[in-house]
C-alpha cells in the first residue's frame, strides 16, 4: 500500500488538530503552473519523471503515433500537469488555482479535481495584467531594474496607453523612482496568499472558526465564473482513431446533490471576500462532524468494451455502511495491473469517479496529462502494477449513501490491430 503520510502530511495533520487551540491551522497549497507544460511529474512512490506532456503529445500526433487519426479538441484546453500529481498534503491543505482580471483562469493554472478555490494570480503583465508587488529595493537588482527597462518599453510599444502604465513600473519610472515594485508578479503561488488574506478577514469576523469551517465557507460563498468552460467550442475531448465515441477529458460546471458548484479548473469558484467574511461572522459549526475518515473498499467488475473497441473500461463500486454520512474531501486509492500483453503508457489511462444515484462524473485524472510521456519511456510493463492516489472535491457535502463507482478507461493505441489489448483484471484494488 502507499505510505499514509509524508513528512508534510504529518506536520499538517498535527497543525489541523492542535494549533489555534485545537481549532486547527489553515493551510493552502498552490495548484501548480503546469496547465500547458510540465517538466517533471511526481509519482506516488516519491520518485519523479522528467517529461513535457504538451510537447510529447503534439509530436506524437504529428508523427501519427500512437494516436493516428485522433481528434484532440484544443491542446490548450486540456490540462497538462494536474494537482492530483501531487499525492501529499491532502486533505489538510486546500488547493488554490489562479485566475486573472478578465474573470477567467490564468493561462498557466493547473486544472484538477483536487482544486478547492480560485484566487487572483494574474497573467504576465503584458497584454493582460499581472499583480503589482514589492521588489528588491533599488534599481540595481530584482525583477525591476534599470537594465531591463528598455526591454519592457519595447515590449509595450504597441500596447494601449493604459497598459503602458504597467510598463512604467520598470526602471526608475515616474511612479516608482526607486525601482521598489514590480508589475509582473503572477502564479498560483501568488494566488494562494490572496486566499490567506481573505481567511484572515474571516478570522477577524469570527475567531472560533475551525479549519474545516473555513473550507466550507469558501466553498459555499465562491462565485461561479467562466460559465461556458468545457462546453461548445471550448469542449475538451479525445476521439481515438476508428472509435464510435469520444472521451471527455474535462467537464463543464456541475452542481452536486448538496448544491455545491464545481469545475476542475476553478474548484468551487472564485473567492468572494465580502461574502466569506459575512458568512463567517454568523457561522456555527454543524453538529456531529466526523473526527475520523470513513473508508470503503470496492469490488471490481469485468472489463467492458466501449467505442468500437478503442476504449476499455474497468469499474468498481462501493457503498458505505453509514449511508447518512456526508462527504468531505474524497481520496481514491487504487492499483491497476497491465494485462494487455504489451507495455502501456500510463498517460493513456483516464480515472473517473461517478455518483451512482445522480450519475455525476468527476474526472479524477484525465488521459494525456503529465503521465503521458510520448509513448517512449516510463511504460507500464506487461503484468506490471501501478498505484495511484487521487482526490476529488466534486461531491463535497453529498450523502455517502448514494454510492460511488470508480472507472478506469484505457485508450487503445491506434496501431494495435490484434491481440488482447483490453485490460484484464486491471483494477487490482480500490478504496474510497
Amino acid at each position: 500500500v502507499l505510505a499514509d503520510f509524508g513528512s508534510q502530511n504529518l506536520a499538517m495533520r498535527s497543525g489541523t488538530k492542535n494549533l489555534r487551540g485545537g481549532l486547527g491551522a489553515v493551510y493552502f497549497q498552490s495548484a501548480g503552473n503546469e496547465y500547458t507544460a510540465i517538466p517533471v511529474a511526481s509519482l506516488p512512490s516519491g520518485t519523479d519523471i522528467a517529461i513535457n506532456c504538451a510537447t510529447s503529445l503534439t509530436a506524437d500526433l504529428a508523427a501519427g503515433e500512437p494516436l493516428a487519426g485522433s481528434v484532440f479538441s484544443s491542446l490548450a484546453g486540456q490540462t497538462c500537469g494536474s494537482p492530483d500529481h501531487e499525492p501529499d498534503n491532502k486533505p489538510y491543505a486546500y488547493m488554490v488555482a489562479a485566475m486573472h482580471n478578465t474573470g477567467r483562469a490564468s493561462s498557466y493554472s493547473s486544472s484538477g479535481a483536487s482544486n478547492w478555490i480560485s484566487g487572483f494570480g494574474g497573467e504576465f503583465g503584458s497584454t493582460e495584467a499581472a499583480l503589482i508587488s514589492t521588489d528588491n529595493t533599488g534599481c540595481s537588482s530584482g525583477a525591476n531594474n534599470s537594465a531591463n527597462k528598455a526591454v519592457f518599453e519595447q515590449a509595450f510599444a504597441l500596447i494601449t496607453d493604459a497598459l503602458k502604465a504597467v510598463a512604467d513600473l520598470f526602471g526608475a519610472s515616474t511612479i516608482d523612482p526607486n525601482c521598489n515594485y514590480t508589475g509582473q508578479t503572477n502564479g498560483t503561488s501568488a494566488a494562494a496568499p490572496s486566499i490567506s488574506g481573505v481567511v484572515a478577514l474571516m478570522f477577524e469576523a469570527n475567531p472560533k472558526l475551525t479549519w474545516q469551517d473555513v473550507g466550507f465557507i469558501l466553498a459555499k460563498t465562491a462565485r461561479k465564473i467562466d460559465t461556458d468552460i468545457a462546453t461548445g467550442a471550448r469542449a475538451t475531448s479525445f476521439t481515438a482513431a476508428g472509435a464510435t465515441g469520444k472521451l471527455d477529458l474535462d467537464l463543464p460546471w456541475q452542481t452536486n446533490s448538496a448544491g455545491f458548484n464545481f469545475q476542475n479548473r476553478y474548484g468551487f469558484g472564485m473567492i468572494d471576500a465580502a461574502a466569506a467574511a459575512k458568512l463567517a461572522k454568523a457561522f456555527a459549526a454543524p453538529a456531529g462532524r466526523r473526527a475520523t475518515d470513513l473508508v470503503a473498499v470496492g469490488a471490481t467488475s469485468a472489463a467492458a468494451d466501449s467505442g468500437g473497441g478503442k476504449y476499455t473500461i474497468n469499474s468498481a463500486s462501493v457503498t458505505f455502511a453509514d449511508a447518512a454520512a456526508v462527504t468531505g474531501q474524497m481520496r481514491v486509492e487504487l492499483e491497476i495491473t497491465n494485462g494487455t500483453g504489451a507495455s502501456v503508457n500510463p498517460g493513456m489511462v483516464q480515472f473517473e469517479l461517478v455518483n451512482n444515484k445522480s450519475g455525476q462524473v468527476s474526472v479524477l485524472l484525465p488521459a494525456f496529462t503529465s503521465w503521458y510521456v510520448g509513448g517512449k519511456t516510463n511504460l507500464l510493463a506487461s503484468n506490471g502494477k501501478q498505484k495511484f492516489r487521487l482526490h476529488t472535491n466534486a461531491f463535497y457535502g453529498e450523502k455517502l449513501g448514494d454510492g460511488y463507482t470508480v472507472r478506469v478507461t484505457y485508450v487503445k493505441p491506434a496501431q494495435a490491430t490484434s491481440g488482447n489489448l483490453a485490460f484484464t483484471s486491471s483494477l487490482t484494488s480500490f478504496s474510497l
